[in-house]
């Protein structure tokens, strides 16, 4: 026989108390073998907001780039299609 403490908490308060063992041997199994914890998802709201951001300034370049290749092409101006007046405009 031997005597193993114990320690509970009554109240908030630490209790010892004495506990007899039947085992010759002390428990060899005492600390089984710690497993990694797996970490839950971290839910951030500013990662949405960033991403969104990123999202619309991407946006805006690309308008931008559009609107400047746009803007390279030469426009003509084309003779009206009437003949109510000259093609050539009078000379002031």
């Amino acid at each position: 026989m031997k005597l193993v403490q114990g320690v509970q908490t009554v109240g908030g308060r630490k209790v010892w108390e004495a506990v007899l063992s039947l085992k010759s041997e002390p428990e060899r199994n005492h600390n089984p073998t710690k497993r990694n914890t797996t970490p839950n998802p971290f839910h951030l709201h500013s990662e949405e907001r960033g991403a969104e951001k990123e999202k619309k300034l991407i946006m805006e370049l690309l308008h931008k780039e559009l609107e400047e290749e746009i803007a390279r092409i030469p426009k003509a101006n084309p003779y009206p299609y009437t003949t109510d007046y000259l093609v050539i405009p009078p000379k002031p």
